[in-house]
């Protein structure tokens, strides 16, 4: 590999890590502070013990309004003896930030992305941690996170995993495990003291609304049936605990960690994923027939002050003081102890920045005095209870500010900084875009321009230093000064690039592109620009000058036709609830037509001997034989028409495997590796396929293989770099085409975990999340298979070619960089950073499977692992 493309490749990956890091660590770092004291909620509970029942997966609109005759026991309830509303969930709507919330009080800390939903990455307080006793039973994905430390007061009974089977038709397998395991733990200990202690917790977490909804959708049988169970075990529930406590003061709590959409997927910020039930009756609570919302944190405060516990430390929930059957000034003086815990956040915030930096400018409208003077006013106040309650909440509102102005503290800072280095790493990809051959790093850099970077990255390491900045403040305030070195040779060439004199046919192509990347930009929110961006590329062929070699008409007019039917797909719904049969035998109709064009072509023309020629027929046909055998076990295990489904499972991941394994033994002439590594992953995509997917992908590798026709057809005379663009474009063009074309990447719920039912139902989210993305990258890997033909055959500069994708991309992370929001609806939280992730995975994406295709069209078991990465090191 060239010194120039090696040069970018690394030192892109290196950027684009360091902006997916800096992301997280300015908008979404870790919200919590350890060393605080705690804060009692009250010292006089109305209750000795809680019982939290979590529905996971159940929304709002299942149980409530014209469907509350599911759950006539909760309906009951809640029109007579509770206090209900919704509670609002944030982003990413999945169990364990849900959990998260209700029982910490806080929205999930940021690092758990990186490290899964399972483990705790960080430690934080909850009620279950306040509690005296703690027992929690149900999944086991849940309920052990609650429990790192394994304290003795927590106990946790959880069963096997292999009891979360999506395949299996009866979810309420799942909760009757719940229930019955309750009703022994009562029965078993209801004589024991520890059971009878104040302040106790009991925590029952029900999965099987949530497997049910995954597998069979919201408005199926099986899941109104799941939720008919649940409702008449709570009856049931609530009966026995009365009974096993008699005194009277059990509180009861059922809610959901989150909702779901009608096709079955949950994480983003639809209502239908955001509303959840809260309905809370028992021992100190209101009956009101009102409904009164609540946020999902606010639950934590709330089962603290029932039973008198202290609030988690990190919380950042509002007491609603409206659920509680308590008299106004107890409602008062709870809500203040609440005010007083969160005010203690927002000290070991404003302590920690103090201590941190030489210039530390206090948040104006909070500090210790002004607090207070104000919570001193208010818990003596004789002013009527609305009025101070008013105050209170301005109060607390205000604290939130603050501890947010606290938290962001150097958010800006870190911005401007990395956006400058941002910049110049732009600046630095167009100064390749004006040479045939560029040599990279230069050595004759200026001794003056030596001594300014030292210098300023000496000032930046003390200045850092002397503040105790973490590691990666370092590299945020260095990376200007890093970049700028770099870039400090090429501005002569820049300075004597631009401005560039445009003609009328520059000046045309210039908009044409700029056009393009507006729309790609918009088309993350908006499918249909991916629409008229097809438009669009089905008419660059016309822009061409000086080929040549003309593109015959016949391949025009089917370019044309391709693209416009393509264009088709991004205007169709995101996802359908349920197999559609007719659409997946189209797409096995559509595929085999197009696999026989491939395997039906004259292999002779290729000029190989006889030998490879029946090597490559014998591949051709085994992957063929492969993809029928994927289409028939599919269909009988969508229509279940075997009861054994695990030997079905297995015969998936053998016809998985065989057409991959396929790929190296082919001959290495790149057309017929690239048609072999269409066949290759056929029947995965098949057996992942649950409507019009496949047909997508059958038009799809077409117009890729029209692609590569039509640039084999010409030759550019000489080199120009909107040529390059060009190529480029539509090398973007598909890569997004692919992604948007039947779903949107940017939205977590817009993958349905039907997709693997060939492959596992059993719930795996490692395994579940990995097969699903193989699924969406496969576009992706045969897109960049053909851009790579096209580079060997049209002699395109490497170098440039990357840096015009690098730009396109780069222009569209810096636009998604300055769009990210931190507060707000969660829908609009979720989008804007699933926006800018699938933007830079999307970059980084491109560097790592440019090469991933080359080793797929080069490797070969007739070459040692020695001579793989010679061939890269050469390539």
């Amino acid at each position: 590999m060239k010194k120039p493309i090696t040069t970018i490749v690394i030192l892109g990956l290196w950027i684009h890590v360091l902006l997916l890091i800096t992301i997280f660590d300015t908008y979404f770092k870790s919200p919590l502070e350890h060393g605080m004291i705690p804060v009692q909620s009250t010292k006089t509970p109305t209750s000795k013990r809680v019982v939290l029942f979590v529905a996971d997966g159940l929304r709002a609109q299942a149980i409530l309004g014209e469907n509350e005759d599911r759950a006539p026991f909760l309906t009951s309830i809640r029109k007579h003896k509770s206090s209900w509303g919704i509670s609002h969930t944030r982003v990413p709507t999945e169990s364990r930030p849900g959990h998260v919330a209700m029982l910490a009080g806080i929205f999930e800390d940021p690092s758990a992305i990186f490290k899964g939903w399972k483990h705790n990455p960080v430690d934080f307080d909850s009620v279950i941690n306040q509690s005296s006793n703690a027992w929690c039973i149900g999944s086991p994905d849940i309920v052990p996170i609650f429990n790192k430390d394994g304290r003795k007061h927590i106990h946790i009974h959880a069963y096997d995993a292999e009891m979360q089977d999506f395949g299996n038709k009866d979810t309420t397998l799942l909760d009757k495990w719940v229930f019955d395991t309750t009703k022994w733990i009562l029965n078993e200990n209801m004589n024991n003291e520890v059971l009878n202690q104040s302040g106790n917790v009991f925590f029952l977490h029900l999965l099987g609304l949530d497997t049910a909804g995954h597998a069979f959708k919201p408005h199926s049988k099986e899941y109104i049936d799941n939720i008919k169970f649940v409702d008449n075990n709570m009856n049931d529930m609530t009966k026995l605990f009365n009974k096993v406590f008699p005194d009277g003061l059990t509180s009861f709590v059922f809610t959901a960690d989150h909702g779901m959409t009608n096709w079955g997927s949950h994480g983003s910020g639809l209502d239908h994923e955001t509303f959840t039930p809260i309905i809370v009756w028992g021992s100190g609570i209101e009956n009101s027939m009102i409904r009164k919302d609540m946020k999902q944190i606010d639950i934590a405060p709330l089962i603290s002050s029932l039973i008198g516990i202290n609030y988690p430390t990190n919380n950042l929930g509002k007491l609603p003081v409206d659920y509680l059957n308590v008299p106004k000034s107890k409602k008062l003086q709870n809500f203040l102890t609440n005010i007083q815990q969160v005010f203690k956040i927002f000290i070991a915030k404003q302590q920690k920045i103090e201590k941190s930096t030489f210039f530390y400018k206090p948040y104006k409208y909070m500090t210790v005095d002004n607090f207070d003077k104000n919570f001193t006013e208010l818990w003596f106040s004789n002013e009527t209870y609305d009025v101070v309650m008013k105050k209170c909440d301005i109060l607390f509102d205000e604290i939130l500010k603050a501890i947010e102005y606290c938290h962001n503290y150097f958010m800006n800072y870190i911005l401007l900084s990395v956006s400058l280095g941002l910049i110049l790493w732009l600046l630095y990809l167009s100064s390749f875009l004006f040479v045939e051959e560029n040599i990279g790093f230069s050595s004759s850099k200026n001794e003056l321009l030596k001594i300014v970077v030292i210098t300023y990255g000496i000032f930046v390491f003390l200045m850092c230093f002397l503040q105790s900045f973490s590691f990666l403040y370092y590299i945020y305030f260095l990376f200007p000064g890093f970049m700028f070195y770099i870039v400090s040779d090429k501005f002569i060439l820049l300075y004597q690039n631009f401005p560039v004199n445009l003609d009328r046919w520059k000046c045309f192509y210039l908009v044409f592109y700029l056009s393009s990347i507006i729309l790609f930009i918009y088309g993350f929110q908006y499918r249909s620009c991916f629409s008229f961006m097809m438009v669009l590329i089905s008419v660059s062929i016309f822009l061409r000058k000086d080929d040549e070699f003309q593109i015959e008409t016949s391949l025009k007019v089917s370019w044309v036709v391709v693209c416009l039917v393509l264009a088709i797909f991004p205007l169709l719904p995101l996802m359908f609830t349920k197999f559609q049969t007719v659409y997946f035998v189209v797409g096995y109709i559509s595929w085999l037509f197009f696999s026989l064009h491939i395997t039906s072509r004259n292999l002779s023309d290729y000029k190989l001997n006889t030998s490879k020629c029946k090597v490559q027929k014998a591949l051709f046909c085994v992957q063929n034989v492969c993809f029928h055998l994927s289409f028939i076990n599919s269909l009988v295990i969508s229509f279940e028409l075997l009861e054994n489904s695990t030997f079905l499972k297995y015969v998936s991941w053998v016809l998985f495997f065989i057409p991959l394994v396929c790929i190296p033994f082919s001959v290495k002439i790149l057309e017929l590796r690239i048609f072999t590594i269409f066949l290759a992953f056929s029947p995965f995509y098949l057996m992942t396929t649950m409507s019009y997917e496949l047909i997508f992908l059958t038009l799809y590798c077409v117009l890729l293989t029209l692609w590569v026709k039509i640039e084999k057809s010409t030759r550019v005379v000489c080199y120009r770099e909107f040529e390059n663009f060009r190529k480029c474009l539509i090398f973007v063009s598909t890569i997004l085409l692919g992604f948007f074309g039947t779903g949107n990447i940017a939205s977590l719920n817009s993958f349905d975990p039907m997709w693997v039912r060939c492959f596992l139902t059993v719930f795996s989210p490692f395994t579940m999340t990995t097969l699903i993305m193989v699924k969406l990258l496969i576009p992706f890997l045969f897109s960049a298979c053909v851009f790579r033909d096209i580079v060997l055959r049209t002699r395109m500069n490497l170098t440039s070619s990357f840096c015009v994708i690098l730009l396109i991309s780069d222009v569209m992370v810096f636009y998604f960089m300055y769009h990210i929001k931190n507060v707000g609806s969660w829908l609009e939280i979720g989008t804007s950073l699933s926006h800018f992730i699938v933007v830079e995975c999307f970059t980084i994406g491109i560097l790592v499977l440019y090469f991933v295709a080359y080793l797929f069209t080069n490797m070969a078991f007739n070459l040692n692992m020695l001579s793989v990465f010679r061939s890269v090191k050469n390539h």
